[in-house]
């Protein structure tokens, strides 16, 4: 019996369809009708997929790695660029089916059936394909390299020569009766084969070997050569229209080549640069500008052992190239992309490396004791003891190492790294008191555990990074932007943050005891509290400015300074305020609900339109200063108020204030006013009560 799934339940199971990729974590799919996409999916590991029918359903690009896929009915299913490695396949039914560049390396395919299937371009490297039936399949371009085949294999003529080139060499083949166009003959053997004349378009050569052979008066045009052993080749009069990637990683030494003639495309220029370089030629300028004028991809080159002294490298995409041991002084790889590059045992000396990203970059036994670079991508390096720089720069470069050891930075404490760029630097229980990072830029950094205690980050860029349970005591963030940080349990006592742009950060159970955020702009996260769960004794908040609704999520804040800032729509609900100076505040729209006061000086401060609704003014029958408050269209419906604690003024001014009733707080406990609880105030009559002193009367 099936078990359908319809586009209903795929959509419980993926709310957002594809093209985002959707994980599939459940495994049992087995006997399942698939009827919608699943394009990009992700199926876990270990996915069973038995005896399921995808006829109607399209996979393309999913990831089925390591899936049960036995007995599957995948007749004229889509699964163009799937990747399928290391899977089941067994008895599958893929007549007709696409699988145009799928990769189905390593997978059992025993007995599975792939009559008139399109497998162009796809992946069988190790794949077992024993009894399978592969007639009228569409297989340029497939990698066959070290797949299993026996009797039982069915392949048209052409395809089971192409195994046989690809796996057991060319004894006794008559190679100028294969058709090599658009085909793949990866990890082929060809070493001192005649192959003159032949036409290789397209033909997918990686890794082969190719020593000796002759190539002469071939068509190479767009072959490609990645990882092929080229070295004695014979390429005299061959066309060679092509591209540097296409020979990415290639050994091409004592190639015999027809250099640039009249009779020779242009485009043999690429290949006789290529080979002059790896001879130690000093044709590097003309290189780089051909690289430049032509657009090429010289991504993987290897430029290793090469003279590149004062060569202009800048704004080039050099990912995953090979740099050992070249010379690079005073070279320009400013603003260009190295990351997965090596740069063994270089020396830097006066290389710019402004703006250049090294991510993933090998600099072991690398010397940037005199280069310019700041760290700024350049996370996961590898380094080692080789590797040498000035003492500052060693500790940031130890920092992005991939392989950190907190033991390696020594002593840190009162290091100036003032005005460096610290980017995805890893300080996480290092030891940093008095530490200079002022005027510095730190994004996506981890503090953790770190003790900064002192430390002058005055005037800095502090950004996405990791505080959580640092000590930062005394630490000094005037006039910073700090923005989207987690400062989560950290110990901030006394730390100064006056004149300070502070952000959607997350202040969750820090210690803020005698923090000064005098004149600071505080703005909290999306949908958070500006301070949760937080110790807020003696801090000094005066001149502060709330930028927008902020919440004080269950904190007790003692002591604090709030007078002349701007709390406008504050949240301060159930907040406990405890010896709080609010003097000239203005908390206009802010919410106090239930918030209980204590000793709190709120005089001439503007509570205009504040909900102020079961406030206790007088917690504990401690004093409250409102000399000069305006209350003007609060709503203090619910508040308890100890008329003996209760400071005004004639200028407290409660205009259009809503009361519907209030408690009057004593010695004795408190009681409800109007004391009948079926009536409440008229409008305007608890200001009048209270101005008159005779709201205990009510």
């Amino acid at each position: 019996m099936w078990r359908d799934i319809d586009e209903k339940e795929w959509r419980v199971i993926s709310p957002s369809l594809p093209p985002k990729p959707k994980r599939i974590t459940k495994k049992e799919w087995r006997k399942t009708r698939f009827t919608v996409s699943y394009r990009k999916a992700i199926f876990v590991k270990g996915c069973d997929l038995e005896g399921s029918d995808i006829t109607a359903a399209d996979f393309s690009l999913a990831t089925l790695n390591e899936v049960n896929l036995t007995q599957i009915n995948g007749v004229k299913s889509q699964l163009a660029g799937a990747k399928i490695r290391n899977s089941n396949l067994t008895c599958g039914k893929f007549q007709a089916a696409n699988l145009n560049e799928a990769d189905l390396s390593g997978s059992v395919l025993r007995d599975a059936n792939f009559q008139e299937a399109d497998l162009r371009k796809a992946n069988l490297r190790a794949a077992d394909l024993r009894g399978a039936n592969f007639i009228g399949a569409d297989l340029a371009g497939t990698v066959f390299s070290k797949s299993i085949i026996d009797e039982t294999t069915q392949f048209d003529a052409n395809a089971r020569l192409l195994w046989t080139i690809v796996n057991q060499g060319t004894e006794g083949i008559d190679l100028t009766a294969v058709s090599f166009e658009h085909q793949s003959f990866c990890d082929a053997d060809f070493s001192g084969k005649d192959l003159s004349g032949l036409n290789f378009q397209h033909c997918d050569l990686r890794g082969a070997n190719l020593r000796n052979a002759n190539l002469s008066s071939s068509n190479l045009t767009y072959t490609n050569f990645q990882q092929a052993d080229l070295r004695g080749a014979d390429l005299r009069n061959a066309i060679l229209k092509n591209e540097i990637k296409n020979f990415w990683g290639a050994k091409m030494g004592k190639i015999k080549i027809t250099l640039e003639s009249r009779k020779v495309p242009k485009v043999t220029r690429l290949l006789s640069y290529l080979l002059r370089l790896q001879s130690g030629g000093k044709c590097v300028k003309e290189f780089i500008k051909y690289v430049r004028t032509r657009k090429q991809d010289i991504r993987y080159f290897n430029f290793s052992y090469l003279n590149l002294r004062d060569q202009d490298l800048s704004n080039l995409d050099l990912r995953s190239a090979f740099f050992n041991y070249a010379n690079l002084n005073t070279a320009n790889l400013s603003r260009s992309k190295c990351n997965n590059s090596s740069f063994q045992g270089v020396t830097f000396k006066s290389t710019s490396l402004k703006e250049t990203s090294f991510n993933n970059a090998d600099l072991r036994g690398a010397d940037l004791r005199s280069a310019h670079f700041k760290i700024k991508n350049w996370s996961n390096l590898r380094i080692d003891n080789g590797t040498k720089a000035d003492d500052t720069k060693m500790v940031l470069l130890r920092s992005v190492a991939k392989s950190r050891n907190p033991e390696d930075f020594g002593d840190l404490r009162g290091i100036d790294l003032s005005g460096e760029e610290l980017w995805d630097c890893d300080f996480s229980n290092t030891d940093m008191k008095d530490v200079n990072l002022s005027s510095t830029h730190i994004q996506t950094s981890n503090f953790s555990g770190a003790d900064i205690q002192a430390a002058n980050l005055s005037s800095t860029h502090i950004q996405e990074n990791n505080f959580s349970r640092a000590n930062m005591q005394a630490a000094n963030f005037s006039s910073t932007h700090i923005q989207e940080n987690n400062f989560s349990r950290a110990d901030m006592q006394a730390a100064n943050l006056s004149s300070t742009h502070i952000s959607f950060n997350n202040f969750s159970g820090a210690v803020l005891d005698k923090v000064d955020f005098s004149n600071s702009k505080l703005a909290p996260r999306f949908d958070s509290p500006l301070f949760e769960d937080n110790s807020i004794k003696s801090a000094n908040f005066r001149d502060a400015k709330l930028l927008v609704t902020s919440k004080f999520n269950a904190s007790k804040i003692s002591r604090v300074d709030f007078s002349e800032s701007i709390f406008t729509f504050a949240d301060l609900s159930r907040v406990i305020l405890d010896s709080t100076n609010f003097h000239k505040a203005i908390l206009e729209s802010a919410v106090l609900t239930e918030a209980k006061l204590s000793n709190v000086d709120l005089s001439q401060a503007n509570l205009r339109k504040a909900n102020l609704k079961f406030v206790q003014f007088t917690e504990n029958n401690s004093c409250c200063n409102v000399q000069g408050t305006n209350f003007n269209d609060a709503d203090m419906t619910g508040v308890v108020i100890n008329l003996e604690k209760w400071q005004m003024d004639a200028k407290t001014s409660f205009d259009d204030v809503i009361c519907d009733y209030c408690y009057i707080e004593s010695s004795s406990g408190k009681s409800r006013r109007p004391s009948d609880s079926d009536c409440n105030f008229e409008p305007g009559e608890f200001a009048m009560r209270l101005r008159l002193g005779i709201l205990n009367e009510a």
